[in-house]
């Protein structure tokens, strides 16, 4: 065997022995040696790491406990983007009624200036009650000797039905003569702030577009009592229930924070 070749085996088999972990040994193709020739001229070695003799399969993947701590996050984040559009949309509800409230408020006080007494109400039924009529004016006809209300929402009443849904005999912001009746919504009334409930002779209520215990037809009714108040002993007491989460909150004209019912 030649000696040169003898030489570079020997080399070879000591590398490899010596070669660090981490590292694998490639031996380049020798050249056949010509006369003259060295061992580094015939052949070299090189080092090459494991991680470029992977093959292309072998990619990096999460392992079970990384994706449960992602799954984790992402719950963790998607309860609080909930809980925070939840009390976003409870403050919302709440600031509509408030600001409902206050110029329902402006209006009945309008009503008193004119007239010196309150709107009258519905001594059966709180909820049932005449405002949406008083505050916004009737005319009044004949028919066969007997009056006719007729609301601006073209509702029509005999005195028989102003007794039977209000109790009431009749209306007072009402007549026969246009120029003696008056609407105190000067701005108008929106359609969302009032809704006709059907029966025997259909009716309006005033009211706001808010999920209640009493909501009805898409909105929950203003409570109003004037005859005996409660709270507002001299005055009228004004109310409304409405659900906020999971608990029903109770905003009216005597107390500047809602009440919490339950």
């Amino acid at each position: 065997m030649n000696c040169v070749n003898v030489d570079l085996m020997k080399t070879e088999m000591s590398v490899a022995s010596h070669t660090p972990t981490g590292f694998g040994v490639r031996s380049l193709p020798r050249h056949s040696a010509g006369p003259g020739a060295t061992a580094g001229s015939s052949g070299a070695i090189a080092f090459t790491p494991h991680s470029a003799l992977r093959t292309p399969n072998s990619k990096s993947a999460f392992t079970l406990v990384e994706l449960l701590v992602v799954i984790t996050i992402i719950g963790i984040l998607a309860g609080l983007i909930v809980t925070t559009a939840g009390m976003a949309m409870a403050k919302a509800r709440r600031k509509l009624v408030e600001t409902q409230r206050d110029q329902l408020v402006t209006v009945i006080d309008s009503y008193y200036a004119k007239k010196n007494f309150f709107p009258p109400d519905n001594t059966n039924s709180s909820i049932i009650n005449p405002l949406y009529y008083e505050l916004t004016g009737l005319s009044i006809s004949n028919n066969a000797g007997q009056p006719v209300f007729r609301a601006i929402n073209q509702e029509v009443f005999a005195s028989s039905d102003v007794l039977a849904i209000f109790n009431l005999g009749g209306f007072i912001n009402a007549s026969s003569d246009p120029s003696e009746v008056q609407n105190y919504y000067k701005a108008g009334l929106k359609v969302s702030q009032y809704r006709q409930f059907s029966g025997k002779v259909p009716f309006s209520l005033l009211g706001v577009l808010v999920p209640g215990p009493e909501i009805t037809n898409g909105i929950t009714p203003w409570h109003y009592i004037s005859s005996h108040p409660t709270n507002n002993v001299d005055r009228y007491d004004l109310w409304m229930d409405i659900k906020i989460r999971s608990h029903v909150y109770r905003i009216s004209n005597w107390s500047k924070e809602p009440q919490v019912l339950d």
